[in-house]
Formats: C-alpha cells, sequence, structure tokens
C-alpha cells in the first residue's frame, strides 16, 4: 500500500517542538521500521524546517508548494490539490495533526469517491470546554469547520480510548471508524535511576532551581486544564508537618503575568519557598527531576493521551492522576487516580504517597512496568492495521435528504456546554424525535452547542434567526424546554411571537423571572411589572415584603416558592400546550389552562448495573469492597437537605461500622456539608467526590447501596434527573414524600414523612434499609421495572409526538376556519395583556 503523510506538524514552529510534534516524529519513524510491505511518501511544507523529518529508503519526501500559477493563496489551498488530484497515486493520506495552527492550514476535504482519508486526533478539548475555548465566535467557526471536515474521512486515529470515545459521542461516527493506535514515550532517555544517589550534576540542577527538600514534581501549563491552582490548593491541605517537610515544584512555561498570578496564590495559602516554578527547563533536567521527586502529581481535569505521565513513570516516579479521561488507562494500577476538581481528594492522595513509603516504593516498580507497555512499535503496527484496506469496510450511503419526507420541528432550548440538566433532556428528546423529524435546533446567542449526536442528522441555529428559517422550513412544531433558571432568558420573547409547545421542566419560575428582571435597565420597575401580570391579587403581598424576602435564605426566588408563588403565567399564556412532568404539577395550574396542560413522564433508560463495574468503579475511587454504600448525587444545595442526611448519617454511622456517605457532585454552598462533617467527627466516614463526567457519575450510581434524593419543601416542582438516575440503574433510593417526589409509587421509592415526622423519620428509614438488604432489592428491582414501563425514551417520545402532531391539526384546522373549538380570541386578549 502506499501511504501519504502529511509532516506539517513536525515541521510547524507551533508544534514541532511540543508535544504533538514530538508525537508525530516518533510515530511515523515506528511506521517506516514497520511497514515492510508499504511505500511511503512524506509532504513537507515549503518554507518550513525539514531537520526533523525522517529517513527511510521506503520513504521519499515531496515538497509541497503554494502555486500562485492556479490561483492558490494558502496551504489549504495545496492541501487541498493533494487530496483531489492525488498525483503521487496514494492508497490513502495521513493526515498528523488536523488542528494545526500553521496559518492558512486546513485539513483537505475527503474527495467524493476518490483518495481514502486518515487524522490522527489527539483530543477534543475545545468541544468539550466550550465555555472556556470557544467563548469567541471566530475560534468556534475555526474549529468546527475542521471537526466538520474530519467527519467526513474514511478513518480516525485517536491516541486514547477516551479520546476515541469522545470521536464516538461528537460525530456518531461508526465503531469501524475509529481506533485507539495509543502512544508511547522516548523509554530509551527517561529511564528510572532512583536506588542509586544523586550525581553531582544532578545534585546541581536540583540546587539551582531552589529545591531544598524532598519534593512533589509536576508538569503543567497555564491553561486551567491543567489544575495548578487546585494542586496549590490540595498541597496547602497535607498536613502540617508533612507540608513543612516537602516542597512543590511545578515546571511549566508562563507568562509574566500567569507567574505572578500563580506565586501570589501560593503566598495567599502560606507556601512561602515552599512553591517552586522552575520555568521550562531542559530535557535532561526534567528527566532528574522525574527520577527524584517524591511524588508525581498530574491531577488534570482532561487528557488526550498524558505523555508527562508515561515519562514520569518510566522513570520510577510514584505517579498520582486525576480518575478521568486518559489517565485511566495509562496509569492503570501503578498509581493513585483521584477526583481532580476535589483539591481534598487530590491532599489525601499526595498524604498516602508521602507518607506511606511502602505504597510508594510498590507504586514506582508497577509503574516501570506498565510504561513499557506503551511503545511506539504497537502504536504503529495499530495505525498500519488500521490504514490497510481491510480497515476501511465500504462507507454507507447518506440519507437523500432531497427525499427525505419527516416533516421538521425546530426545538428550542439551552444546549450544552451550559451546565443544565435540561441541556441533557433536550439532547436525548432530539435523538428520539429525529426518528420522526427533521429537526432544527435552536439555542442562545454567544455560544455553539456541543450536541453529542450526529452532526449530520441536526442543524444548528441562533434563535435571533428563527423568523427567517421558519418561513422557509414549514415547522410542524415548534418544541421548548423552559426552566427556572438565566439559560432560559432568550425563550421568552421568542415563546409570546412563535407560540408553541413548551415542556415546563421546574413548575416555579420566581427565580427566572427575577433574574430576567434584572437584565433590563430598570429592574425594579420590570419585576414589578412581571408580578402585576403574573399574580394581579398577590402582587401588593409581593412588592410590600420583597425588601425583606432578599434577606431570606435563598432569596426572593425561595421566599415565593415558600409562598406558593410560581410566576409562570406568561408561560401558559406563550403556548398552545405545557407539558409538565408530574400530575402534582397539574393540580398547581390556575383552571384557566387545565385544558393546556399535559402530563409526560421525564425520560430515562433502563440500564443494569454491571458487578464488574460497581467493583472497578469502587477500586478507582478508593472505596471498600464490602461498605455499605449512602451516597447523594447531584449539585449541593441548602433545597437538598445535605446537613440533614449528613446528622440522620451520624447516628447509623455508629451502628453499622461498613456503612459510609458519598457526595458526588459540585459545592454551591461554600463547604457548609463538609463543615458538618467535620464537626461530627464524620471526616472517614463521608467522602465528597465533587464534579464528575457523565460516564463517572453513572459508574458511581451504579455502585452505590442506597440513594438518598431528598427536597426540603416547598420545590419548585422540578423532576430530579438525578432521582430518576438512581431508580433506573435499580438503587433503593429513599426521598422526602413532598411535591413532585411524592408521585412515585410507594413500592418504587423510600419515602419520608418529613412534614409530619421530621428528623426521626429519616433516620429510621436509613436504619431500615442499612439493615435489610431484601428490601433493598425489591425497591431497585421496582425502581428499574417502573422506569421501563413509565419514563423509557421510546414512550416518552410518543407521548411527545402524539401532542405535536395533535396541535399541528389543530393549527391547520383554524386555517381553514376551522378552530376546533379553541377560543383564539380569548387568546389575543390575553397576548394584547402581555406586550
Amino acid at each position: 500500500m502506499r501511504i501519504g503523510i502529511d509532516m506539517l506538524a513536525v515541521q510547524s514552529p507551533g508544534s514541532r517542538l511540543r508535544g504533538v510534534g514530538r508525537y508525530g516524529l516518533q510515530l511515523v519513524s515506528a511506521m517506516l521500521a514497520h511497514g515492510d510491505t508499504h511505500d511511503f511518501v512524506l509532504y513537507a511544507h515549503e518554507g518550513l524546517p525539514q531537520d526533523h523529518l525522517p529517513e527511510s529508503p521506503r520513504a521519499t519526501t515531496q515538497v509541497l508548494r503554494v502555486e500562485a500559477a492556479r490561483d492558490e493563496r494558502f496551504l489549504r489551498d495545496a492541501m487541498n490539490r493533494l487530496a483531489r488530484e492525488n498525483s503521487d497515486d496514494l492508497d490513502v493520506l495521513l493526515i498528523l495533526n488536523p488542528f494545526e495552527l500553521c496559518p492558512g492550514y486546513d485539513p483537505p476535504a475527503r474527495p467524493l469517491g476518490g483518495l481514502r482519508m486518515a487524522a490522527v486526533v489527539y483530543d477534543f478539548i475545545p468541544f468539550l470546554d466550550q465555555e472556556h475555548y470557544l467563548d469567541q465566535p471566530g475560534n468556534a467557526d475555526w474549529f468546527y469547520r475542521r471537526l466538520h471536515s474530519i467527519s467526513r474521512y474514511d478513518h480516525l486515529l485517536a491516541i486514547s480510548d477516551a479520546t476515541r470515545d469522545d470521536a464516538r459521542r461528537l460525530l456518531a461516527l461508526e465503531e469501524h471508524r475509529i481506533a485507539n493506535i495509543s502512544g508511547a514515550s522516548n523509554a530509551s532517555y527517561f529511564f528510572p535511576n532512583r536506588t542509586l544517589p544523586p550525581s553531582r550534576r544532578d545534585r546541581s540542577a536540583i540546587r539551582g532551581l531552589g529545591i531544598r527538600r524532598p519534593f512533589v514534581f509536576c508538569v503543567a501549563g497555564a491553561d486551567e486544564r491543567k489544575n495548578v491552582r487546585g494542586l496549590i490548593d490540595a498541597f496547602r491541605r497535607l498536613p502540617d508537618a508533612l507540608r513543612c517537610q516537602h516542597q512543590l515544584v511545578i515546571t511549566c512555561h508562563l507568562k509574566p503575568e500567569d507567574r505572578a498570578k500563580i506565586l501570589s496564590l501560593g503566598d495567599q495559602h502560606g507556601l512561602g519557598d515552599a512553591l517552586i516554578l522552575t520555568g521550562e527547563v531542559s530535557d535532561e533536567t526534567l528527566r532528574t527531576l522525574y527520577q527524584r521527586c517524591a511524588a508525581f502529581a498530574f491531577p488534570s481535569l482532561y487528557e488526550g493521551l498524558g505523555l508527562p505521565l508515561l515519562e514520569a513513570m518510566h522513570c520510577g516516579a510514584a505517579v498520582l492522576a486525576g480518575n478521568n479521561s486518559s489517565q485511566i488507562e495509562v496509569v492503570g494500577d501503578a498509581g493513585l487516580l483521584v477526583n481532580a476538581t476535589d483539591p481534598a481528594d487530590i491532599a489525601s492522595g499526595l498524604t498516602q504517597l508521602l507518607m506511606d513509603h511502602q505504597l510508594a516504593s510498590r507504586l514506582s516498580r508497577r509503574a516501570i512496568t506498565r510504561a513499557s507497555e506503551f511503545t511506539w512499535d504497537r502504536s504503529a503496527c495499530r495505525v498500519l492495521e488500521a490504514l490497510c484496506p481491510d480497515g476501511f469496510p465500504k462507507r454507507k450511503l447518506r440519507v437523500d435528504r432531497a427525499h427525505d419526507r419527516r416533516p421538521r420541528l425546530a426545538l428550542v432550548s439551552p444546549w450544552r456546554p451550559k451546565k443544565s440538566g435540561i441541556s441533557t433532556y433536550a439532547a436525548w428528546l432530539a435523538g428520539e424525535l429525529s426518528r420522526h423529524y427533521r429537526i432544527d435546533l435552536y439555542h442562545d446567542e454567544g455560544y455553539v452547542p456541543d450536541l453529542g449526536l450526529s452532526q449530520n442528522g441536526f442543524s444548528t441555529f441562533d434563535y435571533r434567526l428563527f423568523d427567517r428559517m421558519a418561513k422557509a422550513r414549514d415547522y410542524r412544531g415548534v418544541l421548548y424546554q423552559m426552566g427556572n433558571s438565566p439559560y432560559h432568558g432568550f425563550m421568552i420573547d421568542m415563546m409570546a411571537a412563535h407560540p408553541g409547545i413548551v415542556t415546563l421542566h421546574d413548575f416555579s419560575l420566581g427565580g427566572f423571572q427575577y433574574w430576567n428582571a434584572h437584565r433590563s435597565s430598570d429592574p425594579v420597575s420590570a419585576f414589578r411589572r412581571e408580578v402585576l401580570f403574573a399574580e394581579p391579587d398577590r402582587a401588593p403581598e409581593i412588592l410590600e415584603n420583597l425588601e425583606h424576602w432578599r434577606t431570606e435564605r435563598g432569596g426572593v426566588q425561595d421566599a415565593l416558592t415558600r409562598r406558593g408563588i410560581h410566576l409562570n403565567r406568561r408561560v401558559f399564556e406563550s403556548s398552545s400546550t405545557v407539558i409538565v412532568h408530574s400530575p402534582w404539577c397539574v393540580k398547581q395550574v390556575d383552571s384557566d389552562y387545565s385544558q393546556k396542560i399535559r402530563v409526560i413522564p421525564h425520560g430515562a433508560w433502563p440500564a443494569r448495573v454491571s458487578r464488574d463495574i460497581r467493583r472497578q468503579t469502587r477500586a478507582r475511587f478508593g472505596l471498600d469492597q464490602e461498605s455499605l454504600i449512602f451516597a447523594s448525587f447531584g449539585f449541593l444545595s441548602h433545597g437538598k437537605m445535605n446537613l440533614e442526611a449528613i446528622r440522620a448519617f451520624s447516628q447509623i454511622a455508629t451502628e453499622f461500622p461498613q456503612a459510609m456517605y458519598l457526595f458526588v457532585g459540585q459545592d454551591y454552598e461554600d463547604g457548609e456539608a463538609r463543615r458538618e462533617v467535620e464537626r461530627l467527627g464524620l471526616a472517614s466516614r463521608v467522602r465528597f467526590v465533587g464534579h464528575q463526567t457523565d460516564k463517572e457519575f453513572e459508574a458511581l450510581i451504579a455502585s452505590v447501596d442506597i440513594g438518598v434524593s431528598l427536597r426540603r419543601p416547598p420545590t419548585y416542582g422540578e423532576t430530579s434527573g438525578a432521582l430518576l438516575n438512581l431508580l433506573r440503574h435499580g438503587v433503593a433510593t429513599i426521598i422526602t414524600d413532598v411535591a413532585t417526589f411524592a408521585d412515585y409509587p410507594n413500592d418504587v421509592v423510600a419515602k419520608v414523612r418529613w412534614h409530619h415526622e421530621g428528623m426521626p423519620s429519616l433516620t429510621a428509614m436509613m436504619r431500615e434499609l442499612a439493615a435489610d438488604s431484601r428490601r433493598r432489592e425489591a425497591l431497585g428491582y421496582a425502581a428499574h421495572h417502573y422506569v421501563e414501563n413509565n419514563h423509557s425514551w421510546p414512550l416518552v417520545a410518543a407521548k411527545y409526538r402524539e401532542v405535536i402532531e395533535s396541535q399541528a391539526t389543530l393549527r391547520q384546522g383554524s386555517i381553514s376556519g376551522s378552530d376546533r373549538g379553541v377560543d383564539f380570541s380569548k387568546r389575543s386578549v390575553r397576548m394584547e395583556a402581555m406586550s
């Protein structure tokens, strides 16, 4: 086979001396050494250094030029010509870095029916954390244009299982089109040397950096993803004696302003000379630091592979890494994996490594063995195997959209990366409804949605384009996803102009309306108008007490909810149908709107708990296999009664020595729950693992014995996605018997009668489930069965389709002069009142 390789990643100033350039050079060199039956053409770019290009009898080098005579101006023009004309009779063209930053470069488009294309993909970080990387429209366009190009390639070569999984999710690729080729580090250069005393050169290098004590070492960067701040916060949490005996050494390139910020943070935490920022160092010094550190800490929030981990492991360092992305597969059981979002968990891992010398020595030996499994020979063989003709099954024919008879549907919602459960719900709903509709997804301005869906199956538009698009699209319906958060601010005016079907995820919208009023130039007047419109009878009470309610816990939002003031009338006025997830919501509706409301349960996929996943997850998070684990999932807030759960558990902990409690989610209460745990002396029995990826979130759910999902009455009328997650995994779950939670059958959940019995009933229910494994098993079975029969996505989508078609029929009837009993004149009066 004749393989062409674009060598720009090995040549360009932005890549050649960095990780991507080193990876590309080592990979191509190994391919040339092992490709006995293949010919290679290496494409070098004119005007860029060629000193790093590998040589081989099996390879020829062609210089690729931008040809002005062909009206070419940029590198992308030359690359597209190369792919289109294929003058070297290639079987496949491999792009080493499709996201190369070199000016004027884009990965070439795949020729229709022509040359086969492949690309190495390192990570999808910009698409996974868009609020940090794609906040500028120009950046978003640049990245998505390239992602769109490679989504049509015949094969993508990921450098880890984590990157492969991200590619499949983002691009909806068939499994055969994406392979994990892994990676390696230079084992001949990075080697262990810990048993020998340091050489004079090593001692000089270490002292020259200001290192005077045993040290924790980290290779990082200014990128927030590298989590330098989290590591510094963790280091200051070490036991006093341990912290005083060690220094924290961080190697990375930093701009002067970034260096000053990090040093200032260290000073704020009282680290002083314990924090050392070395700047960039030579490879020789880097190797010495790997070899001589007491521990290598790499609590990254995401990695495509994690080259520093492999280098440190080759050198025999005792490694601590984040339990996310590729770090899990690189480290395996040869290091400690911690929750990188939780400085306390990082500190706990470091404490183990620095105090338990036998553990550190054991992990050091394992690290050397583990790192040796990652070789360039293995990666080269995987590439060549993927690029052979058998590695390219015939591509499925694309759908002929010109003859796609599905009607169109507009779906309006916040989308990921917005941190909202509704964004996840909307993505699942879109996926199911796409069986029946061609769906256009509308979003707020200022970001590009990360759909987690096929890029080819959906179109996304800024909501401001709706007027223009609706004229051409002839939508069967418009479906809004509304909730009690600022993410929905763009919908209110759109609903008024284009009434449709609204899914009301939170029945109470007091918090949203209060926030929405503060977007205006006169917030007081704006909120007053909303109150007069939504609650004319109670407006005097609300406006008179507003200042006092601001001082109550939870502010105006919680004060309104406690008094049964929902401020949702505008949604009912601006909709043809309002969908809610619970019968409780129906009971709260004004009789004027009773004909508008429909109950459609929240969607979920029933899931079976695998014993292997349960065991592996517990091992990964350092949870004892025999522990009886209670757990609460979702962000920590006052309304979720975390303090009450901790106090009830304090009694269970004395009666059941194997019991522990796990909190999974971001803390929005400034450590209040942690302080309560410390006050009650439960630090060894209660773990906070912070925010987790969706994959780890679900794995943790599958690993617990008893779920605890509480709500302080009165609630916003929300349906808890975290609760449904517990039930669909068949986890016995304790809930408070309030609002929408009370609608679950008594044999599906364990209900606490908080209104009548308070704390004793919560403690008693925890005790009952802890002692009775058969009751837990029965509840879990009933929960799984209930979700399967009432919440499965196909059932939910069928009910949505029924509503959509019903409204479409009514609308068509009204156009033909038959209003089918709908009082449009009354609606017109109400719409005038709104304006």
